[in-house]
């Protein structure tokens, strides 16, 4: 996550010389004192609107990272240890954002604890550490369930789903299940990258399981052709990714992104082309990551 969004901060410098030069306009063609100072302080007052985000981010990024939220990290996190020390402190700096600006409560709107919410802010900081231009889509929040699983009726410790995502609509995840999958980083499993890998296939709404991955439409071929290649080799037994991934396109995208998070090395000695298209779209060697530091 950036602190200065360049696109968005060039919209609103348009945005705010179209009203300064509106005041030019009017304060020369009017007598009226009131106006002018009026035509004065309204590009002043957008000024400190427009920017609050930015000016809030600034502030809070400026703050010394916690240090018991750094142990936390330090502990369940592959990914942040493999980092040199530049990533690392972009990587504080994303969970310090994302923690101040989502909230992550309890299925009653409970505060939740440290560890429940370093883990969350893990595993988005983790997915979004190479696409710094990408911000997280859950504006609702994050709700943690106890327990493991829920049914599709929501009811608690039934069923199978451990974690759900939806558009316009906060990210469930079950505390246990969470847990779980930062314990053990080199089994291909992580519920929390799972679901978050869910909202970058939502951005593309004509084609389920096809992440938006450029305008080349012989890119969107590729993607197509690798994953439907590998799904069959999930659906006979004889892939390395797990059996959820031949469920249906949006799955095998997700299971996918979980493997390449995971256990990049076993992605891109199995299937080197799938590996090169989530490296790709999620901008990060995965594989070189963790093996300078074996």
């Amino acid at each position: 996550m950036k602190i200065i969004n360049r696109n968005e901060v060039i919209f609103k410098f348009i945005y705010f010389i179209l009203i300064a030069l509106t005041g030019v306009f009017i304060s020369m063609y009017s007598s009226d004192s009131t106006v002018i100072v009026i035509f004065i302080v309204i590009p002043i007052f957008y000024i400190v609107l427009a920017f609050r985000k930015e000016l809030r981010r600034f502030r809070i990024v400026k703050k010394k990272f916690p240090t018991g939220l750094k142990e936390i990290i330090g502990e369940y996190s592959k990914f942040y240890n493999h980092l040199e020390d530049a990533g690392k402190r972009k990587f504080e700096r994303d969970i310090t954002i994302f923690l101040n600006e989502h909230s992550i409560r309890g299925l009653r709107g409970e505060e939740t604890d440290l560890r429940t919410k370093a883990l969350v802010a893990t595993g988005v900081a983790t997915i979004l550490h190479g696409r710094e231009d990408w911000e997280p889509p859950f504006t609702d929040g994050v709700v943690v369930y106890p327990g493991e699983t829920f049914d599709p009726d929501y009811n608690l410790y039934k069923g199978q789903i451990a974690g759900m995502a939806g558009e316009r609509r906060p990210l469930l995840v079950t505390k246990e299940i969470l847990e779980k999958s930062f314990k053990d980083p080199d089994d291909g499993y992580n519920s929390l990258i799972h679901e978050i890998a869910h909202y970058f296939d939502f951005e593309n709404p004509y084609m389920s399981g096809v992440p938006l991955i450029g305008s080349d439409k012989e890119m969107t071929k590729e993607w197509l052709r690798t994953m439907e290649k590998e799904r069959e080799k999930v659906n006979k037994g004889k892939s390395f990714l797990r059996p959820y991934a031949g469920s249906n396109e949006a799955e095998f995208f997700a299971v996918a992104t979980e493997s390449f998070f995971e256990r990049p090395d076993e992605m891109k000695e199995k299937n080197p082309k799938l590996y090169e298209l989530l490296r790709g779209f999620y901008n990060i060697d995965m594989e070189e990551l963790f093996r300078d530091k074996k």
